[in-house]
């Protein structure tokens, strides 16, 4: 089933942020990167109002849907709970920053991160439901992922 997750997410490219602290419910919608774990890693100022409430409860929900589709057409989508954390190490938010920008001779990902005042989050997701009415009419239109720690 992985397989037609990636293959799912590479045709998508935004994902919709559900983040709280003890005020409010935030969403947001963010470009995405996703590593083989089906980490999902995403740019952000510390100033926006989901990287505060990050601060305090970092944990999220979150989809991923397919923005092309149409009502009538057969769903893709996927809905997810997880634990939201700063990416701190430098090799990996250089591995973001050069598959954020898809061309790593053009752009400088040290600098990049120096320049530009924002942070990488890594979102590890606890539980996964993968819509796919063309893939899974018979299961109610979805399946449960597992989640490898």
């Amino acid at each position: 089933m992985n397989k037609e997750i990636f293959e799912f997410l590479k045709h998508n490219k935004l994902i919709t942020l559900a983040t709280s602290d003890s005020e409010f419910p935030w969403v947001c919608n963010l470009y995405y990167v996703v590593d083989d774990n089906l980490h999902f890693y995403f740019l952000s100022s510390p100033q926006t109002i989901h990287a505060k409430q990050l601060m305090e409860n970092n944990k999220v929900a979150f989809t991923v849907t397919d923005t092309h589709q149409t009502p009538t057409d057969k769903k893709k989508a996927i809905q997810a709970t997880g634990i939201a954390k700063k990416v701190t190490d430098l090799k990996k938010v250089i591995w973001f920053i050069s598959q954020f920008t898809k061309d790593p001779k053009k752009y400088n990902a040290k600098e990049i991160v120096k320049s530009i005042g924002r942070v990488v989050y890594e979102i590890t997701p606890t539980k996964m439901k993968f819509f796919n009415q063309e893939l899974y009419e018979e299961e109610g239109g979805f399946k449960w992922v597992e989640i490898k720690e």
